[in-house]
């Protein structure tokens, strides 16, 4: 009768550990990491190009929209989608705020949408297509990757979870078996 009821308090310690562990991320969950031009930041010329860079790679190409101070549109060619960053091209003629918004189907399929907007200081625009490549070439961390905080690279907590419930068990079976041969030895 001891043995079953210090077995069911081990049970009921394991449970109650389990359930007070902090959740984690979900793995399939997906969020907008960072952007070119950051959110809510400010750019001297309008970039030729609006990256989003998500924290998980897409399984499609999503829909982005940039609209200027008056509401018209300035993207200038569909959506191209490389790994998790997606890239607008725009098109726009002068200062003023900038609204991205963003619609996108993480891999797990839930709908995520956002918005943000950016500033544009000056009046200038940013050379023609045809003078550049469409995608600048980079060769350090965007300004928004510069200050961003390093994306936390976890993978799924389960395998830990199990690894550890297994061991609680089997000490827990361990003690079990050796109390009780310890008793049927002190007969």
């Amino acid at each position: 009768m001891r043995s079953a009821r210090a077995l069911l308090v081990a049970g009921t310690a394991v449970a109650a550990a389990v359930l007070a562990l902090p959740p984690g991320p979900a793995a399939a969950h997906t969020t907008l990491r960072e952007s070119d031009p950051a959110a809510n930041g400010s750019v001297e010329i309008l970039p030729q190009v609006v990256r989003l860079t998500f924290t998980t790679q897409l399984p499609s190409t999503p829909t982005i929209e940039v609209v200027d101070a008056n509401g018209a549109s300035v993207n200038s060619s569909p959506v191209s989608l490389r790994g998790n960053t997606a890239l607008q091209p725009v098109q726009g003629s002068g200062a003023g705020r900038y609204t991205v918004n963003w619609k996108a189907t993480a891999p797990d399929g839930h709908q995520i949408t956002g918005s943000f907007a950016f500033t544009v200081a000056a009046g200038n625009v940013s050379p023609s297509p045809a003078a550049s490549p469409t995608v600048p070439a980079t060769t350090g961390p965007s300004p928004t990757e510069a200050a961003a905080p390093p994306a936390q690279q976890s993978g799924p907590r389960w395998p830990w979870l199990a690894a550890g419930l297994l061991a609680v068990a089997l000490l827990t079976l361990f003690w079990y078996l050796r109390r009780r041969r310890l008793s049927a030895a002190g007969r």
